[in-house]
């Protein structure tokens, strides 16, 4: 029985982790799209690292990317900061040229700000 459960359990948990993974990748798919529409030239793109944390409804993202410029070189790597309500398109929130962590410590700080204002709210 302690062998079935553990299968189990171990199951469930792969469930879960595609169920995660499966949210993760329309999210970086969606993402991209949004970026997409904002470049010169979006098949020359580099998508690098993708971070998202979504708190009440509320999905803020990092993505970097490296595409080129009007006349054709390579800009380097930029953050796009990007925030979506539920299940909207994503909007880009900023385009910088800072590291991607502080990138995801900006946005850390924009999810705390919300789950504060979650806690406030039945106050």
């Amino acid at each position: 029985m302690f062998k079935f459960f553990v299968v189990f359990s171990f199951a469930t948990f792969l469930v879960g982790c595609d169920e995660t993974q499966s949210v993760n990748d329309e999210m970086k798919s969606s993402a991209k799209d949004a970026i997409y529409k904002v470049l010169k030239d979006p098949d020359s793109a580099k998508f690098g690292e993708f971070t998202v944390e979504t708190v009440g409804g509320i999905s803020v993202a990092c993505f970097t990317v490296n595409a080129k410029n009007s006349f054709g070189g390579y800009v380097g790597d930029r953050e796009f900061s990007l925030m979506r309500l539920l299940d909207q398109p994503w909007e880009i929130i900023a385009s910088k040229e800072e590291s991607h962590m502080k990138c995801v410590s900006d946005s850390n700080e924009i999810v705390r700000y919300v789950k504060s204002m979650e806690g406030s709210e039945g106050k």
